[in-house]
């Protein structure tokens, strides 16, 4: 069973920015990731959720991103009519 400390851990690992870039973007302390990251501190629902929609939003906006570099790219390469 993937505790939430665990889970935490990996996704401080595999995050595509820095553990202070996810403590800002869910509006937390640093610390708090590091100090729950260590089990120093217990991960709190109000904690997880903010983590959550910050990945959430991440997602979103390299989505998006993704999308217009997409739709340039497709219209670079479509034959001038």
């Amino acid at each position: 069973m993937v505790t939430s400390h665990d889970a935490l851990r990996e996704i401080l690992q595999d995050a595509p920015g820095s553990i202070r870039d996810l403590a800002d973007e869910a509006g937390l302390a640093h610390t708090t990731l590091l100090r729950a990251e260590s089990g120093a501190r217990s991960l709190t629902p109000k904690t997880i959720k903010a983590v959550v929609a910050a990945l959430r939003k991440w997602s979103e906006r390299c989505a998006s991103l993704a999308d217009t570099l997409e739709a340039a790219e497709t219209k670079e390469v479509e034959p001038n009519d």
